[in-house]
């Protein structure tokens, strides 16, 4: 069986304008991040995924291509593990995990420590542009992180 069958989970998506009320948890399995953190990634793979993620976002259009023409995923440095997305930086709108989660991922002896998953839970989601933005980055994230995950399984 594949260790990576399960990959994420996104659930509870609000699309309330409002103070705080949009926005959605995203949960990622505990050994997909334990085995993304150890990837070292160039940072022009990262600038080429960015990249395509504001292609996504402008293809959308509207309030969300607003809303996400400064959208960011913060990573572990030199590694395919997110530590954060944020739609925009000035204004808010992102999902993030515990900080602690992030040592514990790079100690396989502390996985049982996290559980079987990881959660990044909404901050400042105040518009439904702002999570349309994050479902983009998440799913595309996602869909980079599973090719890289197949990849160090093949090498």
């Amino acid at each position: 069986m594949d260790k990576h069958r399960f990959l994420y989970r996104i659930d509870g998506l609000y699309l309330v304008p409002g103070n705080k009320t949009a926005g959605f948890c995203f949960s990622v399995s505990t050994q997909a991040l334990a085995d993304l953190i150890q990837i070292q990634v160039p940072t022009i793979e990262l600038e080429r995924l960015m990249s395509g993620i504001h292609q996504r976002i402008v293809r959308v259009g509207g309030s969300a291509h607003e809303a996400g023409q400064q959208a960011e995923i913060l990573f572990v440095e030199g590694t395919a593990c997110p530590r954060a997305f944020v739609s925009d930086p000035m204004f808010g709108g992102s999902l993030g995990a515990d900080p602690e989660t992030f040592s514990r991922l790079q100690r396989p002896d502390r996985l049982d420590w996290i559980g079987p998953e990881v959660d990044y839970t909404p901050h400042n989601c105040d518009t439904p542009a702002q999570s349309i933005v994050l479902v983009v980055m998440v799913q595309s994230w996602a869909e980079y992180a599973r090719s890289k995950l197949r990849q160090s399984v093949a090498a």
